[in-house]
Parts: structure tokens; sequence; C-alpha cells
């Protein structure tokens, strides 16, 4: 079968003022193009271009951008008919105001349908000349593509293809666009419309200029949930362009496998940038072909090299044959798997990784930290010694090698956050599965669960992961790991793969297995010293400045930030080393003056003048972010101040090393962080309460100012029905920053506050992370934890999901102190006592579940008004039934409203009791509920329906019918609940011999029947 070919162009930023050298990068893609049609007999379907065609929307560039576009047309043997293009934000107009414009539109208003005819003006006038080239090269979009949106249909061999085209640019502002651009409901919508009239298609693709993560929190969910839902939009294929890279990704859900694939030609980079040539080298572009029957595609990715020429682009992604070419499917998700498991993403993204400006010296630790016998290495040193810079460069190193060896090179920012590493494992292994384990889909598994899965990717990917300031992890007394962190690296440790963990710790760590190091920095010495002045254009002319150089470095003992903080000071005013020293050595650098004090004596110079108080209160709302901010979002924040003058600021704090800066290896942008010395230097000087107006404005980025306002000056009450929060992302970040920033109460108001939302949307490991870490610093008898409903209720929640996760392990010291906080027989106690029972309930301890209950019921007698947070009766009907008392727990559940979880423990109770076809009857009725419900938690219990089905089949020794429903089982726990598979193990170990034929369409008809007819239990009995 003849397959549907494209081919894929991106970021071409053709420039009227061009260089030769981007005119021969073009010529060059156009005879790699007839090269590759005649090697792989291409016969081209279509040429997609995903935006920036020509270069900061310079107009006059339109003309050229024009011949050239159809120059590759005909070089394809294609019509203008067969061209289809999507904006970038270098094809509009920069306009400084659309950021205003931006914020007067309420989500209402963006959501509305209407948008295009009533606020579209206020854009339009950005794609005035854009619209006017794309009439030219594109005429059959006119009336037919309102502007970069829409959809493109075309038959190949009778089957359709069609294009959705998505316009992501028309709310760029320039920089600072990362996750803050809108798409807009309307244009969904629009899209969603069109389809609706037309019939089925056999090939969807969708096209975006930018990559969806780009997109605000909100929109990102919102155009993959059209994307991935049939019913919407539905797509198999998504075009990228933006990035300036390749990148092939399985993303989508359990019910929809969509391919995002990305290419780009690019825009000269700074770094690759030789004098003032463009960037010649590492352009790529693909060609995609689409065996629609199978659903299989060929993407043929191509890389220039330093001559311009096009090669096999093996740079990124690894084959047996390395030409460059590599095999995909849409189909099966097993499949797609196993296919892009054979792939490397070296642009793996987690956390952005610090930038080590003026990096020098550090040979010896490099080459310790390289050597392949090491599985493990722990780099430690006291605060600013350079252990993350160490770190950093081993990750950029590894990287920007030629000779690759890891398949992906990974940072992990820790910060020194207790109780999160759980997490941060769930989150890492999302990012590096591609999406496929995502946390959502791991949300109540255990940690010794997640750790196996930690080692099967480091297992068979070869992945350099640092793990950034672990010394929440670490036992000061023992000089040993602790938790989560300990169980990942005795894995690491103790089994065979060809992965390397790297950890940055104040704390040093030993352990006695030979493929672990521990390195301790020490100051940089004399030569290194040197080198570090020289990087950072300190000139040493002479040997009077490179005697005073050598005497700073033996002053600060070689201290690297120390020494970047006096680089800072004579870069800014201007000194010669000789000058500096004779002014401020005896002062600062006495041997006794502390680094404390030599910041204390920076910041006070930098308050003298109002630029240098805008440096502060930069400074001073950075310490409180617990993520780096890009320069935008940090200018943002000052209303006090223009951007033009709050970015000279920026370039001031950097060059007096306050700000660390990190680099996302994607998308190029850079994001900006204090030093951690500055935190607790910036803590030290200034209250809680100095600091609160700063941490409140941080707050408003992300949540309402009613909730700002509500829980640090209690000016309102917060109602139950009102939201303040976009999404729950941004909810949980509030809570972050509440709690780095030392106000734990307010930390604790809005985690009480919402927890259910954050929770209920299934990041239960956030929820429970957050929580610890709030309990562990709050005062629990001044915050009245047990003794306030609604906080009892937030505490007794916590209790029985932590139960679900680490089967209680950290759960009970709070148990411990609950009881030691409440006084017996009292309104609060009952709270309590629904916690106990519900807890030894789960872990099978039935008599004493059973007596709680019984002194819960001796005060219900008397008081009238108990709280019952557990639903206390339920969990006695729960304790009866596993305990054997069926009877008694029957009369619990048939006096409960129905529901599909009341059948379903009904069922289970006839099933204990030996009547399997009432069981089956009752299961039939909490199914048909189920099967109505649309969430993850109903998704779970399906499974559960579908394995005591089968529990009840195999009982009948239905074993085939049994092995049906127990695939239903596996197959819906394996895409919704992953970590309940152990529950199916013994009775897949029973039904192991059992075979059926066709089982997918087999088990879909059994329960079609099942659920269809009462004739299917007469079926059973006989």
């Amino acid at each position: 079968m003849e397959a549907f070919c494209l081919i894929h162009l991106s970021d071409l930023h053709i420039d009227v003022d061009e260089d030769s050298n981007e005119k021969m990068i073009r010529e060059n893609i156009k005879e790699d193009i007839k090269k590759l049609m005649n090697k792989h007999d291409l016969k081209i379907n279509a040429l997609v271009i995903t935006g920036d065609i020509i270069n900061k929307a310079k107009y006059k560039s339109y003309g050229l951008a024009e011949s050239t576009i159809r120059e590759i047309l005909q070089t394809a043997n294609l019509t203008d008919d067969n061209l289809i293009i999507v904006p970038g934000n270098h094809d509009i107009h920069r306009d400084k105001t659309i950021g205003s414009i931006l914020d007067s539109f309420s989500q209402q208003i963006l959501d509305k349908d209407d948008f295009i005819s009533n606020e579209w003006n206020y854009v339009e006038p950005r794609f005035i000349y854009y619209r006017k080239y794309i009439e030219k090269v594109m005429p059959w979009s006119k009336d037919k593509i309102p502007v970069g949106y829409g959809i493109k249909e075309l038959i190949f061999n009778n089957k359709k293809v069609r294009f959705n085209l998505l316009n992501t640019t028309w709310s760029s502002k320039g920089n600072g666009d990362y996750q803050n651009l809108y798409i807009g409901r309307w244009q969904l919508e629009y899209i969603r419309k069109q389809i609706e009239s037309l019939p089925d298609c056999d090939l969807s693709i969708t096209l975006s200029h930018h990559p969806f993560r780009w997109l605000k929190n909100e929109e990102e969910e919102m155009v993959k949930d059209y994307l991935q839902n049939n019913k919407k939009i539905g797509t198999d294929i998504i075009l990228h362009g933006h990035v300036h890279n390749a990148k092939l990704e399985v993303t989508g859900t359990p019910n929809k496998l969509m391919l995002e694939l990305t290419s780009g030609v690019g825009y000269p980079e700074k770094d690759t940038i030789v004098a003032g040539q463009p960037k010649i080298e590492k352009c790529r572009y693909s060609v995609y072909r689409f065996d629609i029957d199978n659903k299989n595609v060929e993407c043929i990715c191509r890389i220039s090299t330093d001559n311009g020429s096009f090669v096999p682009d093996n740079s990124l992604y690894s084959s047996d044959k390395q030409d460059g070419c590599f095999q995909l499917s849409w189909d099966k998700k097993e499949k797609a798997i196993d296919e892009i498991a054979c792939l490397y993403l070296s642009d793996i993204e987690f956390d952005p990784v610090p930038v080590a400006a003026g990096w020098c010296g550090r040979k010896v630790e490099l080459e310790l930290l390289s050597k392949h016998n090491l599985s493990a290495a722990l780099i430690s040193g006291v605060g600013g010694q350079g252990k993350t810079a160490l770190a950093s460069e081993l990750l950029r190193r590894n990287k920007s090698n030629e000779k690759i060896f890891y398949d992906a090179c990974i940072w992990v920012d820790c910060r020194e956050l207790p109780d999160t590493m759980h997490l941060k494992i769930l989150q890492l292994l999302e990012v590096v599965s591609s999406g496929v384990e995502s946390v959502i889909l791991y949300k109540d598994e255990k940690i010794e669960n997640t750790i196996s899965r930690f080692y099967n990717q480091i297992k068979y990917k070869k992945l350099l992961i640092v793990f950034d300031n672990i010394d929440a992890y670490v036992n000061l007394e023992r000089e040993e790991l602790v938790g989560e962190l300990k169980d990942l690296l005795d894995i690491v440790l103790d089994r065979e793969h060809s992965s390397k963990i790297i950890m940055t710790s104040r704390i040093p760590v030993y352990d006695h297995r030979a493929n672990f190091k521990t390195i301790k920095l020490e100051g940089l010495n004399e030569l290194e010293g040197i080198e570090y002045f020289i990087k950072r254009d300190i000139k040493l002319d002479d040997n009077v400045e490179l005697l005073y150089c050598k005497k700073i470095i033996n002053l600060t003992k070689g201290h690297p930030w120390w020494i970047g903080l006096i680089i800072g000071q004579i870069s800014t005013n201007g000194y010669g080393l000789k000058h500096y020293m004779e002014t401020n050595g005896t002062n600062i650098l006495s041997g006794t003056t502390q680094l404390k004090q030599y910041f204390d004596e920076i910041w006070e110079t930098l308050g003298i003048n109002n630029f240098g108080k805008i440096g502060q209160r930069l400074v001073r709302y950075l310490v409180e972010t617990s993520k780096p901010l890009t320069a935008n979002e940090i200018c943002s924040l000052d209303k006090a101040t223009t951007f033009q003058k709050a970015n000279k600021v920026l370039e001031l704090l950097k060059k007096l090393n306050l700000l660390e800066a990190h680099e996302d290896s994607l998308t190029r942008e850079v994001y900006f962080q204090v030093h951690p010395l500055v935190r607790e230097f910036i803590h030290n000087n200034y209250s809680v309460e100095k600091q609160k107006p700063y941490v409140c404005t941080i707050l408003k980025l992300f949540v309402d100012s009613r909730i700002v306002n509500a829980i640090f000056y209690g000016r309102e009450q917060l109602s139950d029905n009102f939201s303040g929060y976009k999404n729950v992302k941004d909810l949980i970040y509030s809570i972050d920053t509440c709690i780095n920033s030392r106000n734990s109460s307010q930390a604790l108001a809005l985690i009480v506050q919402y927890y259910k939302d954050i929770r209920d949307e299934g990041f239960h490991q956030d929820f429970v992370s957050l929580s610890y870490r709030i309990l562990n610093v709050i005062e629990w008898d001044k915050e009245q934890i047990v003794k306030v409903k609604r906080k009892a209720e937030f505490l007794s929640d916590l209790i029985d999901t932590s139960d679900k996760i680490d089967n209680g392990e950290k759960s009970n010291a709070y148990i411990m102190k609950y009881d030691s906080l409440i006084e017996k027989n009292t309104i609060p106690y009952s709270g309590l006592l629904g916690a106990l029972a519900n807890r030894e309930w789960r872990h099978c301890r039935f008599d004493k579940a059973l007596k709680h209950i019984s002194e819960y019921e001796e005060m219900k007698k008397k008081h009238s008004d108990l709280w019952d947070f557990m639903y206390i009766d339920n969990v006695k009907g729960l304790v009866l039934r596993d305990k054997g008392l069926i009877e008694e727990a029957l009369e619990i559940f048939n006096k409960q409203s129905e529901s599909s979880s009341t059948l379903g423990n009904i069922a289970r109770c006839l099933q204990k009791k030996g009547d399997v076809i009432g069981a089956l009857k009752k299961l039939k009725l909490s199914l048909l509920l189920l099967l109505k419900e649309d969430d993850l938690n109903a998704y779970s219990n399906q499974g559960y329906a579908y394995l005591w089905i089968a529990d009840g089949m195999y009982n009948l020794n239905k074993y085939r019918f049994a092995k049906c429903f127990l695939y239903l089982c596996d197959k819906m726990w394996k895409e919704y609940s992953p970590g309940l598979l152990l529950d199916t193990k013994e009775l897949n170990e029973k039904l192991s011999n059992i075979v059926v034929d066709d089982i997918e369409i087999e088990s879909k008809r059994l329960l079609d029947e099942y659920l269809d007819s009462d004739l299917f239990f007469d079926l059973l009995i006989n």
C-alpha cells in the first residue's frame, strides 16, 4: 500500500537581510529533498510548514519567502493546493500592547464562541502582512481559514487526510511566552463544529507552531482534551515547530494515543554564532510516510552538518541502521511504547538546569564523576562551594558530547524540601516514560513499587540523573541517606544497569559499596581561582593585579560564590583589583569576617540609590518563590518600576552574583532563582511580617486576590463554592510558596480549604506531601488542628490517604499526636475514633476497629452532633464483612442509599456467603452505574467489579468466562490504576492455563451479554 507522504518544515526564519549561508541552507534543503525522493522512491503529497516563515516580522521578507516556498513546492512536485501553513510568532507584528489587551480579557470572554466576532479586532492588525502572504501562496485558504486556524482535507488513494490548523501565536508577547500563551476555546469550537458536519477521516493531523507546553496550564489541558476526544476534534498526529529541534513522542491517554512530532530549521543561537555568522549546523527538517491502513509512520529525520549539507539525524535518537529513519505506530498503545523504547530522548526536560557561568577548574572531580564503574556519587561541601555548578557542568558536558553515552541527562531540583521525594520520583518517571507512566495513574502507588519502576527505567535506558540539594534526606549524625532516597540508592547500587545517579548535599554521605563515591569539595586552588577571574572578564594585565587576585583567593579560601560576589562588585563599580583591595580589603575581608557579613555589606550598598532599591525588592520577591521565574515574570512583580528598568536591574543582580540562571534545554528559556545562601541571608535579615507583602504579590499571580486577603489579612471569608484558582497546579504552587516563605499557618488555611480539590483531581501524592510538610512545622495546639472540625476532617482524610500509599508508616506519628492532644468523650474525640476505626479496618485489625466503633456508638447515645468524617456506619459494615459477620454487614449496607459502591459492598457480602449468582446480579447493577461515571475513581472501581465478577465465574467453574472478565480488569487497571494490578496476581495464576482465542472480542461480547440480558444468569446456572 502506497504511503501518504509529507515534508515538515518549520522555523525557516527567512530574512530579507539574509547572509549567504542562510541561502545555502535553503538550497541544500531543496537538494536534499530531491535526494530523498530518489533514494526512498518518495511521492510527496503535502508540504507542511509550522510557522516562523520569516524572521522578526520583517514584512519585506515575505517576497523572498514566497519565491522560496514556490521553489520547494516545485522540487517536491506539488501545487499550492497541497501546501498547509500555520503562523509562528515571528510571522506577525510584535505588539507590546498585546499584554495589557489580553489581561483585560476575562476567561469567560476567551471561552466565548463569538470571540472572533467581537474581540478579534484588537488582535487582527498583527496578521495583516501574514494574511496577504498566505492568500498568495495558499489561495485555497481564502475564506476557509479565518486567521491561521481551521481545516484542510486532502484525498489520497480514496483515503481522507484531515489537517486541523491551530493558531498558537495570536497571544504571543515576545519574551516570556513560555506557559503564558492562549489558544482560546472559540478556536477549538470552530474546528469541532466544522468536523461535526463532515464525514469521518482516515488520518487526522493537527498543526501548531508552539508545542502545547507553551500554553497556559489550563489552556494546555483544554486543547489536549479536544484532541484526545474523538467526539470533539480527535487527532492521531501533532506537528509542532518553534523549539528549533526534532522530537518524536508518544502522548495521549489510554483511550486515545497520539504521536507528537517536532521539527525545526532554526534561528541562529547565541552559543553557535561565530564572527557574526548565522547557524548552518543542526538545522533540522523531517519527511513522514504514513501507512494509514496499519497506522504506522516512518519518520525520516534530517540534520545539517557544519558545512550546511544534510545527513541522517542520529544525534537525538538511536536506531540499529543509524539512517535517521524511525518507525512509530499510533494504533495499539503497547506496540507504540515498545517502539519508542528503542529511541532515546536526549532532551527530556524535568527541572531547568542551572547555568554554571564562568566555569573553571574541578578537572579531578569531573574525571572521578565520569568513571563508568560508578553507579552513584554524592558531591558535598559548604554552601556556595560549587556543588550544583559541578553537577550541572557534568550534565552539560554529557549532553553536548558528540559521542553520546547517556540516553538522557536529567536535572531534579529537590531544594531541601522534606517529604517530597516519592512525589519527585513519580513525576520523574512520568517524564522519562514520555507520559505513559503518569503520576495520576500511579497516584496511590506504594514507594517500593515506585522504586521498582524507577529501576526498570535505569535498566533499559542509560540515564544520567542529578538530584540537587538532597539535604533533607540525609541523617546528619550517621551521614547516610534516609527515607525514600535510601531505598532508591540501594536499588541503584545493588542491581545491574548502565545509568548513573549524582546527588548534591552540604552533608556528606558515606557508603561502603565500591560503585559509590563521595566527593567533598574544597575551595578553588590558586590557579583555578585566577582562571575564574579571567573567565569573568577581570583583567590581570600586570603583576600587581595578579598579586591582589591571589590575595583575594587566599582570604576567601577559594570559596567560589564569595569570589563571585567580589567579582560582581569589581565589575559593577569598575574597580581594579588593587583599588578594590585597598578600599575594602581590611574592612570586608579580614580573617574573621564571615560570608554573611560580606553579603550584608553588598546589600547595604545596593540600597543606597533607587536603582539598587529596585534590585533589593526583586531579590526579596525571588527568595519566596519555590521555582525559578523568567525575566518577564520577575519584572511583572514590581509594579513601581518599568519593564525596561527592571530588566537593567536584573543584569546588575546577575553581575553581583545574587541570581542563579537556569535554562530549559528544550525552549532555551532562561529562568532565575536566588542562590540558597541568599535566601538564608534574606530570611535572617527580614522577619516573616516584613516579607509578607512580597509573598502576597507572588501568590496573586496564581490565585485570586480574595484568597490571599482572606488567609493573610482575614479581610474576607472563603465560601465552599468559591474556587479562586484556575487549575490545581496553581493551587499546589501557592501552598508550596506559603511553606517556603515561612507562612505555615497560611499554608494550612489553604490546604484545609482546598485539599479535596487537590485529592479528587488525582493529585494524591501532592496532597500528602504538602500536608506532611505543613504538619511538621506548625504548632498543632496553637492552630487547634484536632479541635476545629474542618481541620480535624482534613487530618482524618490525610491519615486515610496516607494509609493507602505507604501503609500508614508516616501517619503513625500523626495518629499519636492526634490522640495526645484530644480529651476523651468530647466532640472532637469522636473524629479521632472514626479515623482510628477506619485505619484499623485497612490494616485488618478488625477487633480493634470494632472497639473504636463501639466507643463511638456509646458517645452517640449522649451527643447528637458527633463528627463523622469516615462514615462510621459504612466502616462498621466493611469490618463486619471482612471479619466474616456477613448478615450483620448486609443489614448495614441494605439500609444505605443505592450507589455503585453500596451495590459492590453487598455483592462482596453475597459472594462471601456463597451466593455467587446473587453477587453477580448486584455487581451487574453496580457496573451499570459505574459505566455512567467518568472519573478516575470510577475507572478504578470498574476494575474491581470485573475482578470480583471473574472471581465469581471461577467459583462457578466458568473458567473461560473468568479469564475474559479478568482480562477486562487487567486492561482497565493497566490504563488507569497500575498500582492495583498486584490484586489480580492470585487469580491470574489460577487461570494461567486457560486460553481464549480473540480474547479482546470475546470479552466485549461476554460483557455485553452480562449487562444486557438476564438470560445470561440462567446460562450460568445451567
